[in-house]
């Protein structure tokens, strides 16, 4: 087997598309201008490793996808095949199409129905749960999706598949390889990794190097994270100060103790003034509007790693329920954990994230071990919120106790709760103008669909009851603990929508 490459300069800088052809025996890649491209594999990101081996498949932490040439094919046979790899988290996702005699692969949905003609099912509702399984309850991982036509969509998550020259399948979970027996070991393996994903990123036989950046918050999980992006050279951070309920989560004073050398004060309502359906761009991957707010400043993370605290809300909660080997998030979490709605917008922007609390959470138990520690003590508040191993990565840095990690918090919106009409609000004009046309040129079986939003209304009574009852300032409150655990009506054309606007941005054959 071997890879042929097109470039396309007219496509996001870090989009790819596979094809992979059994008569031929060739892997035919269409890539943008900064996907790297070598005589064995192509890498979209960046890991902690060597560059020039491309060995991101066995990476202890890889923030990338790609493909490389390997020996044999999926039965071990001689005759070679290739190896496509997702990252060492469940955050981003690769996305396939098998049919007759061809396999394709993409990092973008879009761009893997706009090649292959491929369309999603208006008639489906459940997009949102299939492509966002750990927020819905269902243990993240590999699934199958309905298409239009009878076609199937397949999602990989935190995998290598092995592919032979006859198109012959293998996987394997991807595993980090790190232990951790004490939080020095913890903390020590944590910053290794960061230094050798900046050489990575920064090796001179790139196209380019990436920058850094990092987002700040009073929390713990952003504050943690910052503090090991400080270590590793990382100079430049944003965090929100407005509207009004964001002031008190301002990160800035800590960004300054820190040292960092430029700190960007940021409106979270700011991406409502776009004219580049930055909406549409969140949801075209399944998850609808959580990434939204850092849209609007996508400028200051453009060609760089943007270090994120993402998941600390569960690997460093010293009380979490779910705590187990494997990644698996998908019991006790809300609808605001998952980030895959930053897809399209980091493909576009050459934006790289590293989910730093995510380093060796395959590890999870372990990490809880220390958490619950008696070495950790001493950093635990013994309160509900509580994360004795960002406290401690944050009080050894010299942050006071009582500057941060007091009260929870984070940025983000979601749209699953809503009607489209109650969008107006949490959308820039264009887009919600642009959205409402096409649901209402969207054509679907309505029986269908009223029988699902009756589902869902129904299910999630008790969810709208409280909203409705601390607007109107009631003392009642119901218990909404099973509520937003089926994709939502409006959620189904978001993602509709989302797709249909960035297929756009493929459509241009190379």
């Amino acid at each position: 087997m071997k890879i042929e490459y097109t470039e396309n300069k007219d496509i996001p800088a870090l989009a790819w598309f596979l094809k992979i052809e059994k008569s031929t025996g060739i892997a035919k890649l269409e890539h943008g201008r900064s996907v790297e491209c070598a005589s064995d594999f192509f890498v979209s990101g960046v890991w902690d490793g060597d560059f020039s081996n491309g060995d991101f498949a066995h990476a202890n932490f890889s923030c990338c996808t790609g493909g490389k040439l390997v020996d044999s094919d999926a039965c071990g046979n001689k005759g070679g095949g290739i190896m496509i790899s997702t990252p060492n988290h469940f955050q981003e996702s690769l996305f396939s199409v098998k049919s007759e005699g061809c396999l394709s692969f993409s990092n973008s949905l879009a761009f893997l129905l706009e090649r292959l003609g491929c369309d999603l099912d208006e008639n489906f509702f459940r997009y949102e749960e299939s492509l966002c399984r750990g927020l819905f309850g269902f243990r993240a991982g590999d699934s199958e999706i309905p298409l239009k036509g009878g076609v199937t969509l397949r999602l990989f998550q935190c995998c290598n598949v092995k592919i032979g020259e006859d198109l012959e399948e293998s996987r394997e979970k991807k595993e980090s390889g790190l232990t951790f027996a004490s939080y020095r070991e913890y903390r020590e393996k944590v910053a290794r990794v960061l230094r050798s994903i900046k050489k990575n990123a920064t090796d001179a036989a790139r196209k380019s190097a990436f920058g850094m950046i990092t987002t700040l918050s009073r929390g713990y999980d952003a504050v943690a994270a910052s503090v090991l992006a400080k270590e590793v050279g990382c100079e430049e951070a944003f965090s929100f100060n407005r509207p009004a309920n964001y002031r008190d989560d301002c990160g800035s004073e800590i960004g300054e103790f820190l040292g960092f050398k430029k700190i960007h004060e940021c409106d979270a309502d700011f991406y409502k003034n776009n004219q580049d359906l930055l909406e549409a761009e969140a949801c075209a991957s399944g998850e609808v509007g959580a990434a939204i707010v850092f849209s609007g400043y996508e400028k200051l993370f453009r060609r760089k790693l943007l270090f994120l605290g993402v998941r600390g809300d569960s690997v460093w909660e010293r009380l979490h329920g779910n705590v187990n080997d494997g990644y698996d998030f998908s019991r006790g979490n809300t609808l605001s954990d998952a980030n895959s709605s930053f897809c399209e917008n980091f493909l576009k922007n050459e934006t790289v994230a590293i989910h730093v609390p995510l380093i060796g959470a395959d590890r999870w138990s372990e990490i809880a071990r220390i958490s619950n520690s008696d070495e950790m003590k001493s950093f635990s508040v013994r309160e509900n919120y509580d994360r004795p191993i960002a406290r401690r990565i944050a009080e050894e840095a010299g942050i006071g106790r009582e500057d941060f990690g007091r009260e929870k918090s984070g940025a983000g919106i979601s749209y699953h709760f809503d009607v489209i009409s109650s969008m107006r609000r949490k959308m820039s004009a264009e887009s919600y103008s642009k959205l409402k046309t096409y649901a209402r040129e969207l054509r679907r079986n309505r029986f269908k669909y009223l029988i699902y939003c009756s589902r869902f209304f129904i299910s999630n009574f008790p969810a709208y009851v409280n909203w409705f009852a601390s607007r109107m300032r009631l003392p009642i409150r119901l218990n909404a603990e099973k509520t937003g655990k089926m994709s939502s009506p409006a959620s189904s054309t978001l993602i509709l929508w989302g797709v249909h606007e960035m297929r756009k941005r493929y459509r241009k054959a190379c």
